[in-house]
């Protein structure tokens, strides 16, 4: 009989106590069980919600992946440990997934050098090292001197000292299942953000501070979700209960205006039939340039995409303004400039969209004229 792989994924939750939904893992998880070709059994703890197991549960499972937000190190340590103190024969594989181990990789290995870390979007890379410990007979923990003939895409670990990197790749959006919602209820229930998500990657994707290009293989390009996946998505939030996804997006209108106009008048079509509570309202993110772009070969403007978004149920826009100082924002590489972030603004407040915004203070290169123009940027806007 076909042996079953049983993993455990654990979200270690957020360093700032807040409760999000932990919509990585439950992606990750429903990718690997949509394509999987063996007997696969995951288990999910989000640790806010869920009891830390003990090493005698730990020692059940072929696979723990860990999924390392910042703020996580001491935690990821003390499992490790855990772990590594049970007998190889029944040691599982530690994988590390998420914030640490695609942003310092080859740091975290060299804490954890048993481990292996999944880089980037983690699904088919993790779906590919599962099925290579299906096929691997001795004890998972010993797994990594078979895999450097494997190439397995977004993958790092050490074998004999060495370390080494696998290629980065992009997944198909359009092959991903909807993430699993094993705690969307719970976590809506006591007070926290319940993600959903509409796209992948920025339009822009260069500004000098963000990783989004490192995260999705230094490209700069926007991927978005079906039309199709998001509204079934939103139904079925709807059914347990949800009434204000956030949205995971580093940018939700992306390059394409038209399809969230599309996106909200499906929305509204849906809310009209009572597939989607009528109440319910969302939370996004979006881009200066986006919001303040005007119509133009065919293409509406961005106040009109709200406009019609509004109607849909956007009652909040995170939208990244970063500084008011002229010469900070060339340095960061913005699309946008000093004087358009304080217009961003005011066309929100016109269309009564509730903002919140993403700002830098302080870097290291800057002088006390910027500093100054900051301080005023923020008292003229409110």
């Amino acid at each position: 009989m076909d042996r079953a792989i049983r993993v455990l994924l654990i979200d270690l939750g957020s360093s700032r106590k807040e409760i999000n939904e932990p919509i990585g893992i439950c992606a990750v998880a429903a990718y690997a069980e949509r394509y999987a070709r063996f007997n696969l059994d995951i288990d999910l703890k989000f640790f806010p919600l869920s009891k830390r197991p003990n090493r005698e549960e730990f020692s059940r499972y072929h696979v723990v992946g860990l999924s390392t937000k910042i703020g996580s190190l001491s935690v990821v340590n003390e499992i490790y440990d855990d772990i590594s103190a049970i007998p190889e024969s029944s040691r599982p594989l530690v994988v590390l997934g998420d914030l640490l181990a695609t942003f310092a990789t080859k740091e975290v290995l060299e804490l954890f050098r048993e481990a292996i870390c999944v880089t980037g979007e983690g699904e088919e890379g993790f779906l590919q090292l599962l099925c290579a410990i299906h096929e691997y007979r001795k004890p998972v923990c010993g797994i990594h001197s078979s895999l450097p003939e494997r190439n397995i895409p977004n993958l790092a670990y050490m074998v004999e000292g060495k370390y080494i990197k696998n290629v980065s790749q992009l997944i198909k959006l359009e092959l991903c299942p909807p993430p699993l919602r094993t705690f969307s209820k719970q976590v809506a229930e006591v007070g926290g953000i319940v993600r959903n998500e509409g796209s992948r990657g920025c339009a822009w994707g260069r500004c000098s501070f963000c990783a989004i290009q490192h995260k999705y293989c230094n490209e700069t390009q926007w991927r978005p979700v079906s039309i199709q996946r998001v509204i079934q998505e939103l139904q079925e939030l709807s059914e347990i209960g949800i009434k204000s996804p956030f949205y995971t997006d580093e940018d939700f209108i992306g390059n394409d205006p038209i399809r969230a106009i599309k996106l909200a008048e499906e929305i509204l079509k849906e809310k009209a039939a009572g597939t989607i509570d009528k109440a319910m309202s969302l939370y996004v993110d979006m881009r200066v340039d986006s919001i303040l772009s005007k119509s133009h070969k065919g293409l509406p403007s961005g106040k009109h995409v709200l406009e019609i978004l509004k109607k849909s149920g956007l009652r909040e826009v995170f939208i990244g303004i970063e500084s008011g100082a002229k010469e900070q924002v060339k340095r960061y590489k913005k699309a946008s400039t000093a004087h358009r972030n304080s217009i961003v603004l005011d066309v929100l407040d016109e269309l009564g969209i509730t903002y919140d915004i993403g700002f830098i203070m302080f870097d290291p290169e800057m002088n006390i004229q910027e500093l100054t123009d900051n301080i005023s940027f923020l008292k003229d806007t409110g």
